[in-house]
């Protein structure tokens, strides 16, 4: 399942540091006619220019898209490059500590496209061979504390070249270390919290695999060796597999339409980083990361996933299988940390009218938030007779999950909701109108916990009863 616990301001409290490699991405878009008579290859009339984050960069972006305080350390050179990565950062709303080297050449990577196919990429870059300076480390110690989370993002040009270092350092901040990983020496990122290299990485690690009992030993093994939390493999078209100390946790691909997987790690970790540094569990989030990489291979290029994107992929579901389904109280209690004012009503509703909608509506505008209990078949038969119901339970939920005022059902067999009403705490109890609220079950409950208990009066002559009774007429 997708982690639920997702809303348009849940991220706006969380800090995360983005360290890493951080690149230029350059696009030049244009369309191919004919083939050049100097060598057998395309021409290329270009139209278009576009410059993008990459690298660790991208990393950033994807975070702050979500609204996260997103600081960002990297090394960029003296140069037009530099200055235009700079710029965008800055646009993106990251806080960007730049470690300027005068001689140092900014990582750019120019891809020429016709069309949607990519004719050649162009890399400009340099590897940092010596170690760098105390002050890129003294920069990283000065900044780090301001931040929840760190996010280490390493492409092997060099600005991790000593990440075990900053991995040390923060680990005595306690402050949670994410890594995606790069090279032959994993070595070096021994006692991060998380780690996330693709599977191609982690076979150059730990060597082939004939079977999935030996991949999930391999990946135990590896955990057990750096001193992890939880390692994350990405699989590619298989998904995804989570290593925690107790289990490995198998995710499928989520999406079949691959456009481009530019940039797909960045969006892994950095959604993996969010979800963690909101308190979901590493497979919850793994899952979110998961669902984010499957939008983002659809886009050309690198590419942020928007959080309305995201949210419009992982609704909450509307329909609880029971009370016992735990992610229906955690639903709950997301809701009213957001401050939503909760509504809960119940019934049968075998037959849905329009006079059932207009007390919904009703209700729902009592607060934020309408949840309907509804009686499973055996107490709907208890209650109005063997005949009854003529909609069985699944279809009457999803009739009332399918209403646009209705956010929660759930279905209950006791003789009244009031475990259910327990449970969820309402702050509005809603019944309709021909109860008295001396009858109402829950009352003195939901008013002992604060809440208020109200009416809304049912349309004349709108009734299932009266529905089935006339169907009867007729047919005599």
């Amino acid at each position: 399942m997708i982690p639920k616990l997702i809303s348009p301001d849940i991220f706006k409290d969380q800090s995360i540091l983005v360290i890493g490699d951080i690149m230029l991405d350059e696009y030049w878009h244009g369309n191919t006619k004919r083939i050049s008579s100097e060598a057998p290859v395309p021409i290329v009339n270009i139209n278009e220019q576009d410059y993008r984050l990459g690298g660790a960069a991208n990393v950033a972006l994807n975070l702050a898209t979500l609204g996260i305080n997103v600081g960002l350390i990297g090394i960029i050179g003296d140069d037009e490059h530099g200055k235009i990565l700079a710029q965008l950062i800055a646009n993106a709303g990251i806080n960007f500590y730049p470690f300027v080297l005068d001689s140092y050449q900014t990582i750019n990577k120019l891809r020429i496209l016709s069309g949607n196919q990519q004719i050649i990429r162009i890399d400009r870059e340099q590897s940092l061979d010596i170690p760098l300076t105390e002050g890129f480390y003294k920069l990283v110690e000065q900044e780090l504390g301001q931040y929840q989370t760190i996010v280490l993002s390493d492409y092997g040009k060099g600005a991790l070249s000593h990440v075990s270092k900053i991995i040390e350092y923060a680990g005595s901040l306690n402050i949670k270390t994410l890594v995606d990983p790069k090279g032959d020496n994993f070595e070096k990122y021994a006692k991060a919290n998380v780690i996330t290299p693709n599977e191609h990485e982690f076979r150059a690690i730990v060597g082939n695999w004939s079977s999935s009992e030996q991949f999930e030993d391999k990946g135990r093994s590896l955990m057990k060796q750096l001193e992890l939390d939880a390692l994350l493999v990405t699989r590619g078209s298989i998904g995804m597999s989570m290593f925690l100390n107790d289990q490995v946790v198998n995710i499928p691909v989520e999406s079949s339409q691959v456009f481009d997987v530019t940039g797909a790690g960045d969006t892994v970790i950095a959604f993996l980083a969010a979800g963690i540094a909101i308190g979901e569990s590493y497979a919850d989030s793994a899952r979110l990361a998961n669902l984010a990489a499957s939008l983002s291979v659809q886009k050309r290029g690198s590419s942020s996933v928007p959080l309305a994107e995201l949210l419009k992929k992982i609704e909450p579901n509307k329909i609880y299988s029971s009370l016992e389904n735990m992610s229906l109280t955690k639903q709950v209690a997301s809701y009213r940390s957001q401050g939503k004012k909760i509504v809960m009503t119940n019934g049968c509703f075998d037959i849905l009218h329009a006079g059932h909608i207009k007390y919904l509506e009703s209700a729902k505008k009592c607060g934020d938030v309408l949840i309907i209990a509804v009686n499973d078949d055996a107490s709907v038969s208890a209650l109005k007779g063997v005949c009854r119901p003529l909609n069985i339970l699944e279809d009457r939920l999803t009739l009332l999950a399918s209403l646009e005022c209705v956010d929660m059902v759930v279905p209950f067999s006791e003789d009244t909701p009031i475990n259910i009403i327990k449970s969820i705490r309402p702050d509005v109890l809603v019944k309709g109108g021909d109860y008295k609220e001396d009858n109402i079950v829950g009352a003195d409950f939901v008013k002992s916990e604060g809440g208020e208990v109200k009416t809304i009066a049912f349309i004349k002559g709108k009734s299932t009863t009266n529905l089935i009774n006339k169907i009867i007429n007729d047919l005599a």
